[in-house]
């Protein structure tokens, strides 16, 4: 098995699982805490295997010096938009600079 195959079968694994423990897993209300831990480990995993892909595929040193950075603020700013409901767990989307008063879904109040 060439690496590109384990590769692939990595982020293939870490896509379904993030898919279910952030999706569908809805009905089954996870703890909100470690729907946040998850979910930034979640989006550095992903910039990380973007990163080894570019690196793998032949990526010049000098164009790593323009796309770690970038990289890296797409995951800050990614991490920084989604904040979690204490009360239901629900995710909720928000802008880099203005957080959600309340839970779309239950309506409870955000904790800041």
């Amino acid at each position: 098995m060439k690496w590109y195959h384990i590769f692939f079968l990595a982020v293939m694994g870490l896509g379904l699982v993030g898919h279910y423990l952030l999706g569908i897993s809805r009905s089954t209300v996870i703890n909100a805490a470690f729907e946040k831990i998850f979910f930034r480990l979640y989006v550095a995993l992903s910039g990380a295997a973007l990163l080894v892909l570019g690196i793998t595929q032949g990526l010049p040193a000098k164009y790593l010096l323009f796309v770690v950075p970038i990289l890296a603020l797409i995951v800050f700013l990614k991490i920084q938009s989604l904040e979690f409901c204490k009360s239901c767990g629900s995710p909720i989307e928000s802008g880099w600079r203005e957080k959600a008063e309340k839970c779309s879904e239950c309506g409870t109040a955000m904790d800041h």
